[in-house]
């Protein structure tokens, strides 16, 4: 081999390991972001789920209270008919006084 073929085996030879330094450290940064995404993403869904249950939650403690909201209201009904009721008794005694 001449010497001319030496240097040109030389130059593609640094060529190529410079080109595969320069690929493999691409490489290990994407591989670094990904895994980064990768943890984000797995903690995206630990909130996501940690959401479903707090909105679960949420949704059982209004569904509480609205049942009690509807008792009061019921009672308050059952307290409007007995005040009704006591105002017509009191209308009749009145009515009837005056016969």
């Amino acid at each position: 081999m001449s010497e001319e073929q030496k240097q040109r085996k030389e130059i593609f030879s640094t060529e190529i390991q410079a080109l595969l330094a320069g690929i493999l450290s691409t490489t290990k940064y994407f591989d670094a972001k990904f895994d980064y995404l990768k943890v984000q993403i797995d903690g995206l869904r630990r909130n996501q789920q940690l959401m479903r249950e707090d909105i679960k939650e949420f949704k059982k403690d209004m569904e509480y209270r609205f049942t009690l909201v509807d008792k009061h209201f019921e009672q308050v009904d059952k307290k409007f008919e007995q005040v009704i009721a006591s105002i017509d008794r009191i209308a009749d005694k009145l009515a009837n006084r005056h016969i």
